[in-house]
């Protein structure tokens, strides 16, 4: 996403939002809390996960120590997703308004879904400036960390390998460029990188979910 205009933070309650604007707070998540969430947009069983295997099960043996091995056929619909989980990592995440999501006139139409994120939101107008002082307040502190958009892939197919920046196609409209830090104490953390008020908007969220987002180029009229 190297044609970043604009970074936006959801939230469902305002003193998160407050808490972001003016102190810096960046709230890193563990994966379990997407895991178990009911949201359906925040919700996802593959959070966390380094491989899901879709192949169907067509065969399950049993061996016991007298009696002998058997084996079972179960029937094709039976469920055989199966996911081995790494939770190495916690996240913090941000929508991605790019260039690349207007169309030729200019206008782009949010996905109306991005509302179930919370009532209230932070635009952050200057992404360089706010990436620079969290990248650097992680090193001061030695925190491993890495920072990319997220791939929005099929997973429903066969054996899947994954990174923590592979999500499901239907998050796709999340636009999501995510930070990574270690866990190292299977908890949730907070960084306060200090206030970004400067360079950064509180809004109601149905301002922009509502709305439609046309951009302006410069002009060279110098009459």
């Amino acid at each position: 996403m190297d044609n970043i205009l604009l970074l936006i933070k959801f939230f469902k309650e305002k003193e998160f939002a407050d808490r972001l604007l003016n102190m810096g707070q960046v709230y890193f998540n563990v994966a379990t809390f997407y895991n178990e969430s009911t949201n359906k947009e925040q919700g996802d069983s593959n959070e966390g996960a380094e491989w899901i295997d879709n192949t169907p099960i067509v065969n399950v043996k049993v061996t016991h120590p007298t009696i002998g091995t058997f084996e079972f056929k179960p029937v094709t619909t039976s469920p055989s997703k199966v996911i081995q989980y790494n939770y190495y990592y916690l996240s913090f995440s941000l929508f991605a308004l790019t260039s690349d999501l207007f169309d030729k006139n200019g206008s782009y139409k949010m996905n109306s879904s991005m509302s179930e994120f919370g009532d209230t939101a932070i635009v952050i107008e200057d992404h360089n400036k706010f990436l620079t002082a969290l990248t650097k307040e992680l090193k001061n502190r030695n925190i491993k960390y890495e920072v990319k958009s997220v791939n929005y892939r099929d997973l429903s197919n066969g054996r899947v390998e994954l990174t923590p920046f592979d999500k499901k196609q239907e998050h796709q409209h999340q636009r999501e460029l995510r930070v990574i830090i270690e866990n190292t104490e299977n908890k949730p953390k907070s960084i306060d990188i200090g206030s970004i008020a400067e360079y950064s908007k509180i809004v109601r969220s149905c301002l922009l979910t509502e709305s439609t987002l046309n951009f302006e180029r410069q002009t060279n009229d110098k009459s």
